[in-house]
């Protein structure tokens, strides 16, 4: 997500989707555009527009970024695996994905 990006995002009103991604992150003001994406979309109505931002903690459950002795530089570049917590289902979002499979977006 980029100031680049981010009007495609306000634009997906029809859209089901459930953004995911580790809250430190390499990319600065991500997480604005994001929350701020987002909270359009559902203000606009879309109900299926959800958004994790993965704790530390919940990626180390995943054995993502879970050591302490990690360099800065190291430690963002570990994060991008923030999609392992997701295909693991945490907050339960393959769940919630798959169960839409076939189904017409809310509105």
């Amino acid at each position: 997500m980029t100031p680049e990006t981010f009007g495609i995002l306000r634009g997906l009103d029809r859209t089901r989707l459930w953004l995911s991604t580790a809250y430190v992150d390499h990319t600065p003001y991500r997480h604005k555009y994001l929350v701020d994406g987002v909270l359009h979309l559902r203000d606009r109505g879309n109900a299926d527009a959800h958004l994790t931002l993965f704790s530390p903690e919940q990626l180390a459950r995943h054995g993502v970024a879970d050591r302490d002795d990690l360099p800065l530089d190291a430690l963002l570049r570990e994060n991008h695996l923030s999609w392992v917590a997701t295909y693991e289902d945490e907050d339960g979002i393959l769940s919630w994905l798959m169960s839409r499979v076939g189904r017409p977006a809310t509105r």
